[in-house]
């Protein structure tokens, strides 16, 4: 299960990898065609430069036509071509070059390298100058090497010279400098250096117009890709969470109504426990009155005994259910009346049955003992 896991999250961690190399390498395919291109305009640009007595001159050291020709100087040139847009070539005095060695794997980190070069090894910030490095071959190359070359300009300097020629109504499109060993011009800018720069233009390094557009053509594909595959799982988990709860619902229904039917089966599993039998009511009845009572009336309702009939005296009867281990609450309903024809006296009497766990000792009788007086048969009201 381990090893699945592990290889379904290294698949999507494989992939990312190869699309970013192959992003890498089109872009930089496509930064050496646009830098190749600008190369070819900047050489066909007028070069303007200082020479050593300090004069505006526009450089002719590369030959042109199969020749070489003189430098004409600024003058000459502002006098004879319409063309105002030049590049500058700063002397190599204005600057200065370090070479510093890195390891190949570090190459792709070369600008930050280089800018932490010039904060540790010169007296400059990183805002107060121009810079621009290319990789070279290393002597430590076959140890895994490679060599920075670093072109470290004061801005002062650049800004001091092409306010100078665009007083001259030019316009400067890129400043270059050019190293002895390479014989090639590092741009150290691409736009007009009349307004600041930032720190760390490089010559190989440029993000270029096409380059920024297929960078941010790539974010937002990866964003919409993952706002997409977030909504989806949003949704997907909002689903699941409402039949969750629909089910959870339905649970909590059949939960409550079981609950309500077992509260009621115990309630009257409960009653019917708490109920004496109607056998061991009589019984008592029979062991409870005297022998000179009888009975015209017997009405149970649940825990609630009325009994009426004659006996003799009448008020006794409270004091003879009291003990009772099956009656309690003994009272009368109604007033005694004296019945002159039966020499008795008419009662009405209601109590209260003890629970069965109360009365549960008391025996049930299969035949009357011979102690116990045998009840009279109850009879109505119309008894002659």
């Amino acid at each position: 299960m381990m090893a699945r896991d592990t290889q379904s999250t290294s698949t999507p961690l494989r992939f990312w990898r190869w699309w970013c190399n192959e992003l890498s390498d089109v872009a930089q395919s496509l930064n050496r065609h646009v830098l190749t291109l600008s190369a070819r305009m900047r050489s066909r640009r007028p070069v303007v430069t200082l020479d050593p007595a300090g004069e505006w001159i526009i450089d002719r050291t590369q030959p042109l036509g199969g020749g070489s020709m003189p430098a004409p100087t600024l003058a000459d040139y502002l006098a004879t071509s319409r063309q105002r847009i030049v590049s500058f070539r700063l002397p190599q005095r204005e600057g200065f070059v370090r070479h510093i060695e890195i390891p190949r794997a570090a190459r792709h980190d070369s600008e930050r390298l280089a800018m932490l070069d010039v904060e540790r090894a010169t007296p400059f910030k990183p805002s107060d100058i121009y810079s621009t490095h290319t990789l070279t071959t290393s002597t430590r190359s076959a140890l895994g090497f490679v060599s920075v070359c670093h072109v470290i300009v004061p801005r002062q300097v650049v800004d001091e010279n092409v306010t100078e020629l665009e007083t001259f109504g030019l316009r400067v499109a890129d400043v270059v400098y050019r190293v002895d060993a390479s014989k090639t011009d590092l741009v150290l800018s691409r736009q007009p250096l009349t307004r600041a720069q930032s720190v760390g233009n490089t010559g190989n390094g440029l993000l270029t117009p096409a380059l920024t557009a297929l960078l941010i053509l790539v974010l937002a594909i990866a964003a919409a890709i993952t706002i997409t595959r977030y909504d989806a799982a949003r949704a997907a988990l909002s689903q699941a969470t409402t039949e969750a709860r629909v089910a959870s619902q339905m649970r909590r229904a059949e939960f409550e109504a079981a609950s309500t039917a077992i509260a009621q089966t115990r309630a009257v599993e409960d009653f019917a426990a708490a109920q004496v039998s109607r056998s061991q009511v009589l019984n008592a009845l029979a062991r409870v009155l005297p022998d000179s009572a009888w009975l015209t009336e017997i009405s149970i309702d649940r825990d609630v005994i009325d009994i009426a009939g004659f006996a003799k005296p009448a008020a006794e009867l409270v004091s003879v259910f009291e003990p009772s281990e099956v009656f309690t609450d003994p009272a009368f309903t109604s007033a005694i009346t004296k019945d002159a024809d039966r020499d008795r006296e008419r009662f009405s009497l209601r109590a209260r049955l003890k629970r069965r766990d109360t009365a549960a000792s008391l025996p049930t009788p299969t035949t009357a003992p011979e102690s116990a007086p045998v009840p009279p048969p109850i009879a109505s009201e119309s008894v002659p």
